[in-house]
C-alpha cells in the first residue's frame, strides 16, 4: 500500500505540474520534461519516508548497508536483462517512428496517431508488467523453497489472471477506443484525423493484448526461475525482431493507415506462440525436476506450538524416549554450519538465517533446505519452523500441535522467566503472533487449525502424559 501511495503521489504530481508549467508557465515541452523529474523525485523521497520509518521488518541502519560481491553479481545477473527490457519499449517506439515517417501517408498524421496509441497501450502493457512482478516475488520464493505443488500453483494463476485482466483491457479498448483516442488526443488542425487513425489503431492492436499478457507474464516466470537471456530474447521478439519487418512491409501499401497497426497482433501472437515454447523447456529443466517433497522413509515428529506450552522440552523428551535426534532452531543453526548450508558463520547472518522469526525470503528458503536435509538423515523431532508444512509430503512425517488455555500458558512463562503477569501476557500473545504470520506467509495456511495435524494435545494435563501420549501413537 505504501509503495502504491508513492507511486500514485508522483504521477498526480506529474500530472499537476504538467498543466502548469505547459500552460500558465508557458513552458512547452521542457516544462513537460521538468514535471516528470519532479514527479519521480516525489515518489522516490516519499517511497524513503516510508521505508526509513514505518519499514520495522528490515533495519535501515547505514551499519548493514555494506556491498556483497556474490549478492550484487546476483542482482546485476537478472538486473541488467531487465534494464535492457525496459529500454527496448523506448527502441520500439523510435524505431516504429523512423519507419512510419517513411511510409507511403502523411508522416505527422501516421506518426501521431501512433504517439497516442503508443500511450494508451501502456495501460495494458503496466497492467501485464504488474501480474508479472507478482508473479517474480511469489514463484522465486516458492521455487527456492524447491515447493514444487506452489510453484505450479504460482505459474497456473499467474498466467490465468493476466489473460483476464488483459482480456477484459481488449474488451474495454474494443469498446471505448474513440472516447479513449479522444482523451489522449493531440490539439491543432490536425485532431480530427489523428483521432479517427488512432481509434482504428486501438481496435486492431487491442486484439493482440491476451498474447502480449501470456508473453510478459512468462518473462516474470523465467526471471523467477533465474533466467536472464530467455525473457530477454522475448523482449526483443515482441519489439523489434517481429515488429520492425512487419511494420516496414505495412508501410509500402497505399492503405498503410488502416493496415500498419496489424503489425502488432500479429508480433505478439508469433512471440506467444515461441513463449510457450521457451516457457515448456523451462519448466521441464527447473521446475518438473523437483521432487514433491518427499524427503525419504524416515520417522519424523513435527511439533508446533503455543507459546507457554512447554514445546521445547516435550520434543526433548520424545526425542530421548525413542532413541532419535531432537532439533529446534538452535539445534538447526549448528546443523547447518557443520554440513555447510550457511554460507555465512557470521552471528548476526545466522541470526538472520536460523533464529529469527521475521518472514525474509531468504531466511525461510534456507530454512527449508536445512529442515529437508536434516530429514532425509536420520528419524527426529523437529519443533517449529513450519516444519509440518515443509515436509507435508514425507509419508512417515507425523504432525502435532501444542495448545493450552491462555491464563495456563501465561503462568508457565511467569513460572519460567520471572516475569510479571503483564510481562508474561505480552510475550505469549507478541510470539503467538509472529508464529502465526511466520507460518501463514509459507504455507498460506492458518497456524493452528487442527486439520492441518494429525494430533492436537492440550498441554494441561502435563508434559509427562503429552509425552506419554505421542510415543504410545508412534509405537501404536
Amino acid at each position: 500500500m505504501l509503495s502504491t501511495i508513492a507511486q500514485i503521489s508522483g504521477a498526480v504530481t506529474n500530472i499537476v505540474l504538467d498543466y502548469i508549467f505547459i500552460y500558465p508557465c508557458k513552458m512547452g515541452v521542457a516544462g513537460a520534461a521538468w514535471a516528470t523529474v519532479i514527479g519521480q523525485f516525489v515518489s522516490l523521497i516519499l517511497a524513503m519516508i516510508f521505508h526509513y520509518s514505518l519499514n520495522k521488518e528490515v533495519n535501515g541502519s547505514f551499519k548493514y548497508i555494506r556491498p556483497e560481491v556474490g549478492l550484487i553479481k546476483a542482482i546485476y545477473r537478472i538486473g541488467i536483462s531487465a534494464a535492457i527490457m525496459q529500454a527496448l519499449l523506448s527502441v520500439m517506439m523510435a524505431g516504429m517512428n523512423a519507419i512510419l515517417s517513411q511510409a507511403h501517408a502523411n508522416p505527422t498524421i501516421l506518426v501521431g496517431s501512433f504517439g497516442i496509441y503508443y500511450k494508451i497501450q501502456q495501460i495494458a502493457l503496466f497492467s501485464a508488467f504488474g501480474l508479472s512482478n507478482t508473479i517474480i516475488s511469489i514463484l522465486s520464493f516458492n521455487y527456492g523453497m524447491k515447493d514444487k505443488e506452489r510453484s505450479n500453483d504460482c505459474i497456473k494463476c499467474g498466467i490465468i489472471d493476466t489473460f483476464i485482466v488483459t482480456l477484459v483491457l481488449t474488451i474495454i479498448f474494443e469498446i471505448f477506443a474513440k472516447p479513449l483516442a479522444g482523451l489522449f488526443g493531440l490539439t491543432g488542425g490536425s485532431t480530427t484525423e489523428i483521432i479517427s487513425i488512432c481509434t482504428t489503431a486501438l481496435k486492431i492492436a487491442s486484439i493482440g493484448y491476451v498474447f502480449m499478457g501470456f508473453s510478459v507474464a512468462v518473462q516474470g516466470v523465467l526471471q523467477s526461475l533465474g533466467y536472464a537471456l530467455k525473457p530477454l530474447i522475448i523482449s526483443l521478439l515482441r519489439l523489434v525482431i517481429f515488429v520492425f519487418p512487419i511494420a516496414y512491409l505495412f508501410t509500402m501499401s497505399d492503405n498503410v493507415t488502416a493496415i500498419v497497426w496489424w503489425t502488432f497482433p500479429i508480433a505478439e501472437v508469433l512471440t506467444a506462440i515461441i513463449s510457450m515454447f521457451i516457457l515448456k523447456h523451462s519448466y521441464d529443466k527447473k521446475i518438473k525436476i523437483l521432487e514433491l517433497a518427499n524427503t525419504g522413509r524416515k520417522l519424523i515428529i513435527s511439533i508446533s506450538r503455543q507459546h507457554g506450552t512447554n514445546g521445547k522440552e516435550i520434543g526433548r523428551e520424545v526425542a530421548r524416549r525413542l532413541g532419535i535426534k531432537f532439533y529446534d532452531k538452535e539445534e538447526m543453526k549448528k546443523y547447518a554450519v557443520a554440513n555447510s548450508l550457511a554460507e555465512n558463520t557470521d552471528d548476526e547472518e545466522l541470526y538472520r538465517f536460523y533464529l529469527s522469526l521475521d518472514a525474509e525470503k531468504d531466511a525461510i528458503i534456507k530454512q527449508a533446505e536445512t529442515i529437508k536435509s536434516i530429514a532425509r538423515e536420520d528419524d527426529c523431532v523437529i519443533v517449529g519452523r513450519a516444519s509440518d508444512y515443509i515436509l507435508k509430503d514425507n509419508p512417515n512425517l507425523l504432525k502435532i500441535f501444542l495448545y493450552a488455555p491462555l491464563e495456563y500458558r501465561i503462568n508457565k512463562v511467569q513460572e519460567m522467566y520471572k516475569d510479571t503477569y503483564q510481562e508474561a501476557k505480552k510475550h505469549v500473545l507478541d510470539s503467538d503472533k509472529s508464529r502465526s504470520s511466520y507460518y501463514e506467509v509459507i504455507s498460506n495456511q492458518k497456524w493452528g487449525n487442527v486439520s492441518n495435524y494429525d494430533l492436537c494435545l492440550n498441554c494441561e494435563i502435563g508434559n509427562q502424559k503429552i509425552v506419554d501420549i505421542i510415543c504410545s501413537y508412534i509405537k501404536r
